[in-house]
């Protein structure tokens, strides 16, 4: 970014935390719900992956503010898909498969 606009100041971006306690967080938040479903279908790729991205990753200031809007629109459907299944747990039974031409 700084390239495409010298007069761009990386430092006025905010500071963004990727931790497990933020993401959760702002996702719940944001959507006014609570359960992300069972914790055994997600949660180790969750932390794998925000280990991976505050340990190897080097994420400048950039990357880690869209690391972290990706990872929150993931939880945020996460929270929307748990809601409708608890809701209408009945689209649980429906088929899916190839549409016929």
């Amino acid at each position: 970014m700084n390239t495409a606009d010298p007069g761009f100041d990386i430092s006025s971006l905010p500071d963004v935390e990727l931790t497990e306690a933020a993401l959760l967080g702002a996702a719940r938040a944001k959507t006014g719900l609570s359960d992300f479903g069972d914790e055994a279908d997600w949660k180790e790729g969750f932390t794998l992956l925000l280990q991976g991205l505050n340990e190897e990753a080097m994420l400048n200031k950039v990357g880690r503010i869209i690391a972290f809007g990706e990872m929150l629109r993931h939880l945020e459907n996460r929270l929307r898909v748990t809601d409708d299944i608890t809701r209408h747990p009945e689209i649980l039974q429906v088929k899916i498969g190839s549409r016929s031409s």
